[in-house]
């Protein structure tokens, strides 16, 4: 069971880590691509497509912030020596809980991906 959720966890490490890596990338990318000449209609629809994938990947890290707390939260009983989870159990008792800490966790990764979309919101209206 944990080590299931391990791997699971871990696609979502990759996914998050990727994802950031390519924001990263496309913001250094899109001044250049903000310079090229407006009226060249492969421009906007290079602008277009380049705001549509940072959407994309802006909410792929989002939704990996669960299952990245869930993965420190095992390791954090890991490391203490315990074989059973006792936070994780006391959240499977009351499903009310588990969603507010996901909405939570999820509020917690838009507000840190908020920047971008007001970046490339303010972008488009260069186009």
């Amino acid at each position: 069971m944990v080590e299931e959720i391990i791997i699971k966890v871990w696609f979502w490490v990759v996914v998050a880590g990727v994802s950031f890596g390519l924001i990263s990338f496309l913001s250094l990318l899109e001044p250049l691509i903000l310079k090229l000449k407006p009226d060249f209609t492969a421009s906007r629809k290079l602008k277009s497509l380049l705001f549509i994938l940072m959407f994309v990947l802006v909410f792929l890290v989002v939704m990996s912030f669960w299952p990245l707390a869930m993965h420190l939260i095992l390791s954090f009983h890991q490391w203490f020596g315990t074989t059973e989870a006792p936070f994780i159990s006391f959240l499977s008792r009351s499903r009310a809980t588990i969603i507010f800490v996901m909405w939570g966790l999820q509020t917690l990764g838009a507000l840190i991906g908020l920047p971008f979309f007001i970046k490339f919101l303010r972008s488009q209206k260069e186009i």
